[in-house]
């Protein structure tokens, strides 16, 4: 049994704007649930909708046009005073001027403009908003990103994998999503999006990121610099396959011990540890394992400073 039918409707709607589907389906209908959706369709947030009767409480056929990022109910549905929307503005949409809260009046359901403009109260039912514009842009229908692939350096794109090799080597990724295509188009890496939102432009951002470093890390690679610092029991370091390890860590007779990742190289000189390598995922996970390995427990950290720090990444 539903608790809320106007939650399960703008429920649904949502759900079905984040599939990327066309028509939803609410039920049961009633009559507060088609008030909100005549609003919602005056003010452009979904299409032309329809009733059904399906010999039981009718079905609502609704149209989706994209138009919705967040919708939901308020509860308990407060009662507002007129000057007291601005307030509640704040508190349900992003920001000023952007989106609807949907109220119950004398005047049947209107929004809050609606309601400011007519100087009236009423009970809050709903939000919903859809942000747009340059400053507020969280959908957009389509986006083209372009990376340039510098002398030295080849790319391949082989289904969403990219594949980079350079002076130093080669690296690939795999970036999947189905809203999200990359190619490359003569010198340039292009990444296109189609009815993307906040989540894919994030996630292109992710890929444009991610590709930079790929193309550093081919051409000039990366660079971490610690330092073996201690006060009370001299520290020795060393190098041991695919380990780092630790000797004499506080006066311990068992060695610590530090997972070195695979093409990542670590050059000791003294105190001075120098972490190298072209994956810079890999080199920040192997600086991260050593300083790790030295974490002091079970003392104060003020008095015991023992470790291996990091003390600079990727030539900074």
């Amino acid at each position: 049994m539903l608790n809320d039918p106007l939650a399960n409707a703008l429920s649904a709607m949502k759900n079905a704007e984040i599939k990327g589907k066309g028509t939803c389906k609410i039920q049961p209908s009633s009559k507060l649930i088609g008030g909100v959706l005549d609003l919602l369709k005056k003010k452009g947030y979904i299409g032309d909708f329809e009733f059904i009767d399906d010999g039981k409480a009718g079905v609502f056929q609704v149209k989706l046009t994209g138009n919705i990022n967040n919708c939901g109910v308020i509860k308990p549905r407060y009662p507002i005073k007129r000057d007291e929307l601005d307030e509640w503005e704040s508190r349900y949409l992003p920001a000023q001027h952007f989106g609807l809260l949907i109220l119950t009046t004398t005047k049947g359901i209107v929004s809050q403009n609606e309601a400011r403009k007519n100087g009236i109260g009423g009970k809050l039912l709903a939000y919903v908003y859809w942000w747009h514009g340059d400053l507020f842009m969280v959908k957009a229908m389509s986006i083209k990103e372009l990376i340039e692939i510098p002398d030295g350096v080849t790319i391949t794109v082989d289904n969403n994998t990219i594949i980079v090799k350079g002076e130093k080597g080669e690296l690939t990724k795999t970036f999947s999503h189905p809203k999200i295509n990359i190619k490359v188009n003569g010198k340039n890496v292009e990444i296109n999006g189609k009815q993307v939102r906040r989540k894919e432009l994030a996630l292109i951002g992710t890929i444009i990121a991610h590709t930079k470093n790929m193309i550093k890390g081919v051409t000039e690679g990366f660079e971490y610099k610690m330092k073996t610092v201690f006060s009370h029991f001299p520290i020795k370091t060393s190098v041991e396959g695919n380990e780092f390890i630790i000797q004499n860590f506080l006066g311990e007779r068992s060695a610590r011990r530090a997972k070195i990742l695979d093409g990542v190289n670590i050059e000791i000189q003294g105190d001075d540890v120098t972490v190298q390598g072209i994956n810079k995922e890999k080199v920040g996970q192997t600086v991260a394992n050593i300083e790790k390995a030295t974490a002091v427990k079970r003392r104060d950290t003020r008095v015991f400073q023992d470790g291996v720090y990091r003390i600079s990444k990727g030539g900074k």
